[in-house]
């Protein structure tokens, strides 16, 4: 197992909540650092090579959302 290095974000959503941490990777797996999504009940670990990538697909895909359902209240909202 890693070490937490330290707390990235908290996210809260109706219904879920979860923190984003960033660890550092153990010997076997060659200190590479990972991004764990967790909470309680749950727990993600990406590379932060992966976690970058999913991210700017999550983003693209809300962005897209919002284009093809004409949401406007969301058009300058950088953090959504």
């Amino acid at each position: 197992m890693g070490e937490k290095l330290y707390v990235i974000s908290k996210v809260d959503l109706p219904g879920l909540s979860f923190d984003v941490e960033l660890n550092d990777g153990s010997a076997a797996t060659n200190k590479t650092k990972y991004i764990h999504l967790q909470n309680e009940r749950f727990r993600l670990a990406l590379p932060v090579s992966q976690y970058l990538q999913m991210a700017v697909a999550v983003r693209s895909a809300a962005k897209k959302i919002r284009e093809y359902k004409d949401l406007k209240e969301y058009e300058n909202d950088q953090d959504r």
